[in-house]
């Protein structure tokens, strides 16, 4: 299977903010880190690595247009909660 066929694991689009928070919610307790854990709990379960990949690309496709509306204090605040709530993981 894939878990013999590499080493490590990239979580890339399952950790972005639009899968984890497509919608504007400010409380990281009810953000979706399902598809996150899964592909770490796989990678685990198979003693692999998990490589970190991007978590903030200056594109629409990868920011969710109400983090965009924010003004600047608040979105400094906003994605640094998002970074630490994921890395913490």
């Amino acid at each position: 299977g894939v878990a013999n066929r590499f080493d490590s694991f990239t979580p890339e689009v399952a950790c972005k903010l639009p899968a984890i928070a497509p919608v504007r919610e400010l409380d990281p307790a009810r953000w979706d880190f399902g598809g996150c854990d899964e592909v770490v709990a796989f990678a685990a379960r198979h003693n692999r690595t998990i490589h970190g990949h991007t978590l903030l690309w200056n594109s629409q496709m990868w920011m969710p247009a109400y983090v965009g509306a924010m003004g600047a204090m608040e979105k400094r605040a906003f994605v640094t909660m998002y970074v630490t709530a994921v890395v913490a993981r």
